[in-house]
C-alpha cells in the first residue's frame, strides 16, 4: 500500500513517494521507497518490502553493451537481470501460472519511465508522468490535470498528486520523499529530501 509518482521534465526524472508501510495497521517507513543505481537509473517501489530492500541495497543494473538500443536493454537485459537477482535472493511465488516477485517498480532512466510488474512484464509510460501503488490511479488522474500547469514547480506537482492519493486511499500518507536527477547544487547528482504534505489542497 503506497504511492510513487514520477514526472519527466527537461529530460530529467523527478520522483516522489509516501513513507507509509501497511500490515494490520499503518506504520511509517522512515527509509522511504526511492533510490538510484550506480548508472543514474532511479527507482521507486511498492509491494513486497523484502524484495524492494534487496533490490535497493544489492542490485546493480548490468552494463549496456555497445550498440544496444535503450529499448533492447530495458526489455531484454534489464528485466531479465532483475528476475535473476530476485530469484537468487528471495522466494519468488507463483500466481495464475506466472512468477510473482511481489514488488512493482517505477524505473526512470534517460528521460523515460517504465513500470516493471511483479511478473517481470515491462511497460513504458506513453506520458511524461506515471504513478504506481494503491494510490496510483488517483495520483495519475491528478498528474494528468497538473500536466496543464507545467510552469508550476515540479516538486509541488508531485506533492499535489501524492496529496490526492493520501486523501482518498488508505495506506498512503505524508511525509513524502523526493528524488531527482536535476539538482544544480550537486552538478546533476540525485537529490533526496523529505517534506510533509502540502498545507492545503489549493489548485496551483
Amino acid at each position: 500500500m503506497t504511492c510513487i509518482v514520477a514526472i519527466v521534465e527537461n529530460n530529467h526524472i523527478h520522483l516522489g513517494g509516501d513513507t507509509c508501510s501497511t500490515a494490520n495497521v499503518a506504520i511509517e517507513q522512515s527509509k522511504g521507497k526511492l533510490w538510484r543505481a550506480s548508472n543514474r537509473m532511479v527507482f521507486g517501489s511498492c509491494g513486497d518490502t523484502r524484495a524492494a530492500n534487496v533490490l535497493q541495497f544489492g542490485f546493480t543494473p548490468p552494463a549496456r553493451t555497445e550498440g544496444q538500443t535503450l529499448d533492447a536493454y530495458m526489455y531484454l537485459t534489464f528485466a531479465q537481470a532483475v528476475r535473476a537477482f530476485l530469484k537468487e535472493h528471495i522466494h519468488v511465488g507463483v500466481r495464475d501460472n506466472s512468477e510473482d516477485s511481489g514488488v512493482w517498480l517505477l524505473v526512470g532512466w534517460h528521460g523515460r519511465l517504465w513500470q516493471l510488474y511483479p511478473n517481470y512484464c515491462l511497460t513504458e509510460s506513453a506520458e511524461p508522468y506515471a504513478a504506481i501503488g494503491s494510490g496510483g490511479e488517483v495520483a495519475l488522474g491528478a498528474l494528468h490535470t497538473l500536466h496543464a500547469w507545467a510552469t508550476t514547480d515540479v516538486t509541488t506537482r508531485l506533492t499535489f498528486a501524492l496529496d490526492a492519493a493520501a486523501k482518498f486511499c488508505f495506506g498512503v500518507r505524508a511525509p513524502y520523499t523526493y528524488l531527482s536527477t536535476d539538482h544544480p547544487a550537486r552538478g546533476g547528482e540525485i537529490h533526496a529530501e523529505t517534506r510533509p504534505e502540502s498545507p492545503g489542497a489549493h489548485a496551483p
